[in-house]
C-alpha cells in the first residue's frame, strides 16, 4: 500500500524508500536520520526541562516525529495510530494531568526519593541498549516470512486487528485497564482535602461581633485610604473632618515599614496648588 504525504517533490521520494532510484533512497534515508537527531535531541529536552508545560510540548514534538518516522518507512497504519492515538488521545491526557498539578509547577530541589538519579540512569542505559540490540536483531538479518503471513492473514491492516483483537486481546485490555488506573490515580492524587469546614456567613458574622465586644474590632469595612492630588490612596491615611489621620484606612504593615505618607503635609500641598490655581485664574481675568 503506497503512502503519500504530500504532493510535493521533496517529500514524495521520503515516502518511496523501498522504491524508486538509489538517489531517493539515499535521499530519503538522509532526511530520516536528521529527523532521528531531532527526536532524540527533543527527549532529551523533555527528560531535563523543568517546567511541565515544556516537557509536554518537547514530548509532543517526539510523537509527530515519530510519525513521521513511520511514514518514511511506508508503516501508514502506524503513522496513523501515532497521530491519532499517542499525539492526539495520549497527549491530551498528559496535558489534562499537567493542567491538574499546575502549568507553573517547577521541579523540587533535591531527589524526593534517595537515589532516584542514579536509579533512573542506569534504567535509561539498560533501555538504551535493549533497544539497540532489538534494532540490530531486526535490521542486519533479512526478514523471513514477512510477505507470506501477510498474505494470509488478508493484508497487514487485516493481520494487526487479528493479532490485538484475538491472539492479545487479554494484553490489550489489561493495557488500556493500566492507563484508566493511572488517570485515575493522577486526579486522586491531584484532590486537595480541605483541613477544617468553611466558616458559613452567619458563624463569620457572629465572629466578627464577638470580636469587637471582646478587642473592640470594627466590624464594618476597613475605611477607605486618602485620595490627593499629589499622591495615590495606597500609602497616604484618609483625614477625619478635624485634620487628624485616620489610621485604620491603610493597613498596619504600611506604618511598620515607614511606608505610609502624612496625610497632613500633602493636604497642605493640594492646598498651596488650589490657591496657586485660583490666584491664576484671577490674574487672567
Amino acid at each position: 500500500m503506497a503512502f503519500t504525504l504530500a504532493s510535493s517533490t521533496t517529500i514524495a521520494p521520503m515516502m518511496t524508500l523501498a522504491a524508486g532510484s538509489s538517489a531517493s533512497h539515499i535521499w530519503g534515508q538522509v532526511l530520516s536520520w536528521m529527523l532521528a537527531i531531532v527526536i532524540v535531541a527533543a527527549a532529551v529536552c523533555m527528560v531535563l526541562s523543568r517546567k511541565l508545560i515544556h516537557s509536554a510540548l518537547y514530548l509532543l514534538f517526539v510523537m509527530i516525529g515519530m510519525a513521521i518516522e513511520y511514514a518514511i518507512l511506508q508503516a501508514p497504519f502506524v503513522f496513523v495510530v501515532q497521530i491519532v492515538v499517542y499525539a492526539g488521545a495520549i497527549m491530551v491526557m498528559f496535558l489534562f494531568i499537567v493542567m491538574m498539578v499546575g502549568a507553573n509547577a517547577d521541579a523540587g530541589k533535591g531527589d524526593p526519593i534517595p537515589g532516584q538519579r542514579i536509579a533512573a540512569i542506569l534504567m535509561a542505559l539498560a533501555m538504551i541498549i535493549i533497544t539497540a540490540v532489538a534494532v540490530s536483531l531486526v535490521t542486519w538479518p533479512d526478514p523471513v516470512g514477512l510477505d507470506k503471513a501477510t498474505h494470509s492473514a488478508g493484508g497487514n491492516i487485516p493481520g494487526l486487528g487479528q493479532l490485538i483483537f484475538n491472539k492479545y486481546v487479554i494484553i490489550f485490555e489489561v493495557l488500556s485497564a493500566l492507563l484508566i488506573v493511572a488517570a485515575v490515580g493522577a486526579i486522586v492524587l491531584t484532590l486537595r482535602t480541605r483541613s477544617k469546614k468553611r466558616p458559613s456567613q452567619r458563624e463569620t458574622m457572629e465572629a466578627r461581633f464577638r470580636a469587637y465586644a471582646e478587642k473592640g474590632t470594627d466590624v464594618g469595612a476597613m475605611p477607605g485610604a486618602g485620595v490627593y492630588a499629589a499622591s495615590n490612596a495606597m500609602d497616604v491615611p484618609a483625614l477625619l473632618p478635624d485634620g487628624t489621620e485616620l489610621h485604620s484606612s491603610i493597613s498596619d504593615e504600611m506604618y511598620e515599614s515607614r511606608e505610609a505618607r502624612s496625610g497632613q503635609e500633602l493636604a497642605e500641598q493640594t492646598q498651596q496648588h488650589y490657591k496657586a490655581l485660583d490666584k491664576h485664574e484671577g490674574e487672567d481675568e
